[in-house]
């Protein structure tokens, strides 16, 4: 329990931090004030204060020296538009004490305490951060961002050893966005979200707006953005990624029959820190409409050897792979060759013609269901497709993403046959002479695979040319 005189400090504090705002604060914003958390998301509906309460929050200790706070938009554009966090800044702050400085996009109060403003397009854009030190970092619109901006930008929230400030990161969003699923995870399931802290918010908890003109404007959107903006809802759309894929087109495991069908595909990366080089394997089946990715991930520092290596690896584990297609653009032309002549690989060129009307196709199969992935062996992938973003004009992915093991996704989807499938013929009648067949191309089958598991293939093809 805090003392008498830390309950009079803190009401001395809170008073003092009103003289930058003009409003005060709704029972809601104030609830999420008073979180002693790290990490707290607040939120849910439009039209809640989420914004305001952010941009209050980070003024909370500026009568404090040495005190330094950050506002994150995704973009500058977001950041500096009419109603955006840095004009917000200019209403309640022009004719205080506080100094503005439109170079640093910073203010600077008497304290000599700092309050910050910033954007994260692109992933390469958190090292514009690198070596800062700030005691609260916010970000609104959390759901534009991806979760690792918002974990390394957690890094740098720091402080001298004696300075009495809390360190806070604090997110304001609304559900929907290419974050949808990790700020959803990290902050609202109570299953994964630990002790951090999510306030929902409405539009009927913030008095200040006029909710009758808000409401009339929310009415016109479609029901999925309603349920998210008016309702606060999670629920999950795909408005603006690339790919819609969903936890429907995750799968167990392959079904259990004889008859499928391997390829590889690869995408070349030349990074030697950071995973770049993409494997996924797809299987498919003449008797099944669905394509199943069985894996796929992600390795750094791949030369030819070891990829070549891999790709003999994975040959042996699945038995044999119809088809091997790489991206054969910029490095991969002198690989393919090298694939081919030196360790007998028949390594094709990936499709790569007309890639925004494939992705459609690819997105229509992924409709339809008939792309699957075995979950548990496709994370990388799976991160892929849930936060790939369309760049402007909706012809490729934004860049700065990560898109490696989706590319490998679709060279693979396209190798694949599955549009060929046709209902499986009916088995025929016991005692006939196409049952017979059958039964003997069973057991001549059932026999390979025995001696598959007891002999290298070399010693296979030694035996076939004893016969």
């Amino acid at each position: 329990m805090p003392t008498a005189h830390e309950i009079v400090a803190e009401w001395r504090r809170r008073k003092s931090s009103h003289r930058w705002c003009p409003n005060e604060r709704t029972e809601k914003q104030q609830i999420f004030a008073d979180v002693t958390a790290r990490e707290a998301l607040f939120g849910g509906a439009a039209g809640g204060g989420k914004s305001d309460e952010l941009l209050r929050s980070a003024l909370d200790y500026v009568d404090r020296p040495g005190y330094a706070a950050l506002l994150l938009r995704r973009t500058n554009p977001e950041l500096t538009a009419p109603g955006g966090l840095i004009s917000r800044a200019h209403e309640w702050l022009s004719g205080t004490a506080a100094r503005w400085n439109g170079k640093t996009n910073q203010y600077t109060f008497p304290s000599g305490a700092v309050l910050q403003f910033g954007h994260i397009q692109h992933l390469k854009d958190i090292y514009i951060y690198q070596g800062a030190e700030y005691q609260f970092i916010g970000f609104d619109e959390l759901t534009q961002f991806l979760e690792r901006m918002w974990t390394y930008l957690g890094s740098r929230l720091r402080r001298l050893e004696g300075v009495d400030v809390p360190l806070r990161m604090r997110g304001a969003t609304n559900p929907g966005g290419i974050g949808h699923k990790w700020v959803y995870d990290r902050f609202v399931n109570p299953k994964t979200c630990g002790d951090r802290v999510f306030i929902p918010s409405l539009l009927e908890d913030n008095p200040h707006l006029d909710q009758q003109a808000y409401e009339e404007s929310l009415a016109e959107l479609d029901p999925i953005t309603y349920q998210q903006l008016r309702l606060g809802k999670w629920v999950q759309d795909t408005t603006g990624l690339v790919y819609n894929y969903s936890s429907a087109n995750d799968v167990d495991a392959l079904p259990r029959e004889d008859g499928w069908i391997y390829v590889l595909s690869i995408d070349l990366g030349a990074s030697e820190s950071k995973p770049t080089t993409a494997f996924c394997v797809l299987a498919f089946h003449r008797h099944e409409e669905a394509v199943y990715c069985l894996e796929s991930y992600k390795k750094a520092g791949m030369i030819p050897s070891t990829i070549a290596e891999h790709i003999k690896a994975l040959q042996l584990n699945y038995g044999g792979l119809e088809r091997i297609v790489m991206d054969t653009g910029a490095l991969g032309k002198g690989y393919q060759g090298e694939f081919q002549q030196r360790y007998g690989l028949p390594v094709e060129a990936a499709e790569k013609t007309n890639k925004l009307g494939y992705r459609k196709l690819l997105n229509g199969d992924l409709a339809r269901k008939r792309l699957l992935l075995i979950d548990s062996a496709n994370s990388d992938l799976i991160e892929e497709l849930e936060t790939l973003p369309w760049n402007e004009l909706g012809t490729d992915n934004e860049k700065g993403f990560d898109n490696h093991c989706s590319d490998a996704l679709l060279y693979g989807w396209r190798a694949a046959r599955h549009y060929l499938a046709t209902d499986e013929p009916p088995a025929p009648e016991p005692g006939t002479s196409e049952h017979l067949a059958m039964e003997q191309r069973a057991i001549k089958k059932r026999r390979l695979e025995q001696i598959k598991k007891e002999d290298h293939p070399w010693q296979m093809k030694r035996r076939r040319r004893r016969r």
